[in-house]
């Protein structure tokens, strides 16, 4: 079933969504959203050893699926022409996130209700209560639909949680292979990551995962968590800052292979 699960990841590395994005002198650099949750999916597949939580096929499919909210809606890139740049998975309109998220988890709960379930926690998790009126009105309904989706497949908080640890850890590692350019200087990471990226192993208790570009085709992680050292190639596309959002080129996919080892 797992193998099922890793060629379809492999398979959809052929769509056309631009949100996570790099800025260099002249160009800017794509990587798909819904390709970073892929690799996030990759990584629950390959996840497992020792002390680490070897995952079930639902939160497997969870971790690969759980960004399909921007399939549909991102294959034409949305240029913020104020700034007169593209807008990344940060600073995208809050109302357009909102309408993402929303027809997003709806089309997950179709497919896959615990995929549905993990999404809408992960997704609620990004706000707090506000007084701003449309994001109040989907915590309210994804509250609703999170208390319906636990008592029709009795799963406990707990186990949801831990889940949900896991799902974020995998989300956080694959930002960290697609954020950082590849070979980067501990030093000129990302902030995000400078400190390590916030873990948990099988049990749910907290621990750091350090993680190193050791050249432009290999990331160290310590601890190691996975079953076995493992090789994967991530789809990019370039958009050249001379042509901008004109450029003709820029949902050509090229890719860069990465291997993930232990820091020895």
């Amino acid at each position: 079933m797992q193998k099922g699960i890793e060629k379809h990841i492999m398979h959809l590395k052929e769509g056309k969504i631009t949100m996570i994005i790099r800025e260099l002198n002249t160009h800017y650099i794509f990587i798909q959203q819904h390709h970073h949750g892929l690799l996030s999916g990759e990584m629950a597949f390959h996840w497992g050893k020792e002390n680490f939580l070897d995952p079930l096929y639902k939160l497997v499919l969870a971790a690969a699926f759980h960004d399909m909210s921007w399939i549909k809606a991102d294959h034409h890139l949305l240029w913020n022409n104020a700034i007169d740049k593209p807008y990344d998975f940060v600073n995208y309109p809050l109302n357009k996130r909102i309408e993402l998220y929303t027809k997003g988890i709806n089309e997950a709960e179709t497919f896959n209700q615990y995929l549905a379930l993990l999404t809408s926690m992960h997704y609620t998790s990004f706000f707090k209560s506000s007084e701003n009126e449309i994001v109040s009105s989907f915590l309210e309904q994804e509250h609703n639909r999170q208390i319906k989706l636990k008592r029709l497949h009795y799963e406990h908080n707990s186990d949801l949680l831990i889940a949900l640890k896991h799902l974020k850890m995998w989300d956080d590692l694959s930002l960290y292979a697609c954020l950082n350019e590849p070979g980067t200087e501990k030093s000129k990471e990302h902030t995000w990551f400078k400190n390590g990226i916030n873990g948990v192993d099988k049990y749910g208790n907290h621990i750091t995962i350090e993680c190193e570009w050791k050249n432009e085709r290999t990331i160290s992680l310590k601890p190691f968590p996975f079953k076995n050292t493992w090789k994967t190639n991530i789809p990019y596309s370039l958009c050249r800052k001379s042509l901008g959002q004109d450029d003709p080129d820029k949902y050509s996919l090229s890719y860069f292979n990465v291997t993930f080892v232990p820091d020895l």
